[in-house]
């Protein structure tokens, strides 16, 4: 199956989207930094920082820009 690239979403949609986004950062945060937590023998602090990188994209241009480095990037 290719992915879906350079598709219009309505605004419902893409709160939907950044909901299951955020649900699935926290579980995979939260059972990483358990598993760090137990194998390191450490109850106490926290694993991640607290961050956040949500950006409003303005225009066409910002959007070609993004999509191509979601694209291009090696590590996905």
């Amino acid at each position: 199956m290719l992915p879906l690239v350079g598709a219009r979403r309505t605004p419902a949609e893409d709160r939907a989207v950044l909901n299951s986004l955020a649900g699935i950062m926290h579980s995979i945060k939260s059972y990483s930094a358990n598993r760090i937590q137990k194998v390191l023998h450490h109850k106490e602090g926290s694993v991640w920082l607290d961050e956040s990188y949500d950006r409003v994209v303005r225009d066409d241009k910002e959007y070609v820009e993004k999509m191509n480095y979601i694209i291009n990037n090696p590590f996905c």
